[in-house]
C-alpha cells in the first residue's frame, strides 16, 4: 500500500493541483505546454513521474539546453514547469 502511494501522490497532485505540496512551497506549479492554464492530465503525470524517477539528474541535462528551460520528462508528458504567479 505504501509503494503504491508512493507511486500516484506525485501524478495525482501534479494532474488535480499542478504541483505536489513541495511545488507549492517552491512557487512552481506545472502545466500543459500547449495551454499553460491547465493542469497536465493524471496520464500524462503519471508518465512524467516515471520518466523522472527512472532517469533521474539524466533527465535533467536537458534544461539548459533549450528556451523553455524542459527537461527530457516534460518534453514527453508535453508539460512546463512555472513559477507559480499566484503564490508569490
Amino acid at each position: 500500500m505504501a509503494v503504491l502511494l508512493f507511486i500516484l501522490y506525485d501524478p495525482f497532485f501534479t494532474g488535480q493541483f499542478g504541483g505536489t505540496i513541495v511545488h507549492s512551497y517552491s512557487n512552481i506549479t506545472v502545466r500543459k505546454d500547449v495551454d499553460r492554464e491547465r493542469f497536465i492530465s493524471f496520464p500524462s503525470a503519471l508518465i512524467r513521474f516515471v520518466l523522472k524517477f527512472s532517469l533521474g539528474w539524466v533527465s535533467l541535462l536537458t534544461v539548459t539546453g533549450n528556451e523553455k528551460k524542459k527537461a527530457l520528462h516534460d518534453f514527453i508528458a508535453k508539460s512546463v514547469v512555472l513559477n507559480d504567479q499566484k503564490s508569490i
